[in-house]
C-alpha cells in the first residue's frame, strides 16, 4: 500500500486557511504580471519556474531554473491603452541559493481632461515604474523559500507616490510524485493608512505537474489569486515542447484566451504571447540570453548527471524485479527489489512489490511441503 506524506500538505493547506481569513480585510489583486511564457499558460506561475518571470508570481521558483540569464520584454495592448517594458537578470549563487532584478515599466496612452462643461483641456499621461529584488533559498529536500522587495512609483497627472512591499513565497515538491510542484505566494504584504492607494495584498496558489514522453514534454499549470472585492480569479494552462519548440495555450478568468510559442537555439531563446478577449488584443515578445558562472555550471551538471544515472539503475532494477515476479521467480525478485530500496529506501511502491512476492513465496513453499 502506498503511503503519503500528508504533514507537508496539511501545513501549507493550515497556512492558506489563515491567511485567508486574514485577507477578508483588504482587497484586490496585483495587476503588474511578467513573462511571455506565463502569459500563454493563462497567467500561471506559483508553481512553475524557469526564468525570471518567477519574479512576479512566487520568488521561491527563482532555483527552478537552470541557467542564470538577461530578460527583456515588451508587450503593447491594443486600442493604444499601454505599452510594456521590462528587464531582468537572474543569478543563481549555486543550487540553494539564486538573486534576481527585475525592471517593469508600464507606461499608458494620453489621456484627456475635461472640465465641468465638457470642454476638453488638455491631456495628461500616467506610468508605473516598479522595481523587483527577490531572493530563493532551498533549505530542504522537498522546500524552496522566497522573498521579495518591492518598490512601486506610480505617476498619474502631477501626481507621483512610491510604495514599498513585500511578498514571501513557497514552493513544495513532494516526493511522492515526480515533477509535480505545489506552490503558495503572499503578494504585497504591506501596512500603513490609505492601503486603498496601493497595490492591494493578494494571495497565489498553484500547481503544476510535469509529464515526459521520450523527446516530448506536457506542462499542466493552474492558479487561484484569492481577493476580497474582486471574485476570486483562476487561471489554467498547458505547455507543450520538444528540442527547441514550445508552445502553450491557456486561459485566465481577467485576461480570457491566451496563446504562445517559443524557440530555442544555443544561449538564446524568443517567445511570442497574444492574449484575446472581447474587449481588448495583447501581443507580448520576450528574448532571453543564458549563461552561467563554470563552477555552478559543473555543480549543476554534474547533479542532474547524478540524478539521471540514479533513475536509471533504479528503473533497471524494477523492471528486472518485475520479469522475475511474472516468472514465478519471487526469490529473486525480492533480492532484486532489495537492491532497488538500496537507492531509494523510501519508495513504497518498491515495498508493496516486495510484500506481495514474499507472501506468493511463502504460500509457493507451502503447497511444496
Amino acid at each position: 500500500m502506498k503511503v503519503i506524506e500528508y504533514k507537508p500538505i496539511i501545513k501549507i493547506l493550515f497556512t492558506i486557511t489563515v491567511i485567508h481569513l486574514y485577507s477578508i480585510s483588504l482587497f484586490g489583486i496585483d495587476i503588474q504580471p511578467i513573462g511571455v511564457r506565463n502569459d500563454a499558460l493563462g497567467k500561471t506561475g506559483a508553481a512553475v519556474g524557469s526564468d525570471i518571470a518567477s519574479i512576479y508570481y512566487n520568488p521561491a521558483n527563482l532555483l527552478l531554473s537552470r541557467y542564470s540569464h538577461l530578460y527583456f520584454q515588451y508587450t503593447d495592448m491594443t486600442y493604444d491603452l499601454y505599452n510594456q517594458f521590462v528587464f531582468g537578470y537572474l543569478h543563481l549563487f549555486s543550487k540553494k541559493s539564486a538573486l534576481g532584478l527585475n525592471l517593469n515599466v508600464k507606461r499608458y496612452s494620453s489621456l484627456q481632461e475635461y472640465d465641468d462643461y465638457g470642454e476638453y483641456k488638455k491631456n495628461f499621461s500616467k506610468q508605473d515604474n516598479i522595481f523587483n529584488m527577490a531572493t530563493s533559498f532551498k533549505f530542504q529536500e522537498q522546500f524552496y523559500y522566497g522573498l521579495k522587495l518591492k518598490i512601486a512609483n506610480n505617476s498619474f497627472y502631477n501626481y507621483s507616490t512610491t510604495y514599498f512591499y513585500l511578498d514571501l513565497g513557497i514552493l513544495y515538491t513532494p516526493v511522492w510524485l515526480d515533477n509535480f510542484n505545489m506552490g503558495l505566494s503572499l503578494q504585497n504584504l504591506q501596512s500603513g493608512e490609505n492601503i486603498q492607494d496601493k497595490d492591494p495584498f493578494n494571495i497565489k496558489t498553484g500547481v503544476s505537474y510535469e509529464i515526459n514522453l521520450n523527446k516530448h514534454t506536457f506542462l499542466i499549470s493552474a492558479d487561484y489569486n484569492h481577493n476580497s472585492l474582486i471574485y476570486p480569479l483562476f487561471g489554467a494552462g498547458l505547455e507543450y515542447s520538444i528540442s527547441i519548440f514550445r508552445m502553450g495555450l491557456g486561459y485566465n478568468e481577467k485576461d480570457g484566451l491566451c496563446s504562445g510559442l517559443g524557440f530555442k537555439y544555443d544561449a538564446y531563446r524568443v517567445d511570442f504571447g497574444y492574449t484575446y478577449n472581447e474587449i481588448f488584443r495583447k501581443y507580448s515578445a520576450g528574448f532571453t540570453f543564458y549563461f552561467q558562472p563554470p563552477k555552478i555550471q559543473a555543480e549543476k551538471d554534474e547533479d542532474w548527471t547524478s540524478k539521471k544515472v540514479f533513475i536509471e539503475k533504479y528503473n533497471d532494477y524494477f523492471f528486472e524485479g518485475l520479469d522475475c515476479y511474472y516468472k514465478d521467480n519471487f526469490q529473486k525478485a525480492i533480492k532484486i527489489w532489495h537492491r532497488a530500496l538500496s537507492i531509494n529506501s523510501g519508495n513504497e511502491k518498491i515495498k508493496s512489490w516486495i510484500e506481495k512476492a514474499e507472501k506468493l513465496e511463502k504460500e509457493k513453499l507451502e503447497r511444496e511441503e
